[in-house]
């Protein structure tokens, strides 16, 4: 079961236990349930009583790989079984003390080698659980969805363009405290693409990105005017062009009173 998590491990006996030496993935051997592994054993290896009693804790971040996600099998239904693979990007994983509440700063930040922010990933209160582990996608800011917001034929919303190869820093902002690490981001071995270039596609991309925001920002502005005129449309026809015929008009066109 690649990707699992330690609440899905059955109540089994284990008769092999790896650590991936690449990877560092923890491997279990059911002889009976297939494999279960636990990617990047990092967090179990360096947890200590120091980190348990402190506030906060960021691990250490393990290199992550860009590559072209596509499907390698479709149409075949539930024949071949297949567990889900770890989150595509960055495996981070961190330790709170205590669950910050609404009030308090939390924040998540990808800094590029200049020190600015390229990335800013919120989450919500109810996802600030200790310990706590997210997949941190290679992209940059994701696309503005179009008004009709749909999704692709194969499931996918918008997505910005992949990152760079290089060094980066991840930030956890609790509070007043601040957590760094740094993650290397390395580019899919089987390729052979020179910087120069992949700077050039991600400059264009971004500059398709921008526009692409753009029209999609003026197509919301657009179909929020649409609403307004349809409202005042429907009011409009709704108003009385007569005067009430329930009041019998008295002198100077004033319903007469007793």
């Amino acid at each position: 079961m690649a990707g699992a998590e330690t609440e899905n491990l059955p109540n089994l006996s284990v008769h092999d236990i790896l650590v991936h030496p690449r990877d560092n993935d923890l491997i279990l051997a059911t002889h009976a349930r297939s494999f279960w592994i636990f990617d990047d054993v990092t967090p179990i290896q360096q947890m200590t009583p120091a980190i348990l009693n402190g506030n906060g804790y960021l691990f250490p971040i393990r290199p992550a790989l860009r590559y072209t996600q596509r499907f390698t099998r479709y149409g075949n239904g539930d024949k071949q079984f297949a567990a889900p693979n770890p989150p595509y990007g960055a495996l981070i994983t961190y330790y709170l003390k205590d669950k910050p509440d609404d009030k308090t700063t939390f924040k998540l930040q990808i800094l590029g080698k200049d020190g600015k922010v390229i990335a800013d990933v919120q989450k919500p209160a109810k996802e600030r659980l200790k310990p706590r582990r997210l997949g941190l996608a290679l992209r940059r800011p994701e696309l503005r969805r179009p008004p009709s917001d749909e999704e692709t034929a194969f499931g996918f919303g918008p997505r910005g363009p992949q990152t760079l190869p290089g060094t980066y820093t991840v930030r956890l902002i609790v509070g007043d405290k601040t957590y760094d690490q740094p993650v290397e981001v390395r580019l899919d071995p089987t390729l052979n693409v020179p910087a120069d270039d992949l700077k050039a596609q991600l400059d264009l991309l971004l500059k398709m990105r921008d526009l692409q925001n753009a029209a999609n920002t003026a197509l919301r502005y657009l179909d929020s005017v649409k609403e307004q005129l349809k409202h005042t449309e429907t009011t409009m026809k709704g108003l009385n062009k007569e005067p009430d015929k329930r009041f019998d008009e008295g002198p100077g066109g004033l319903p007469e009173t007793d």
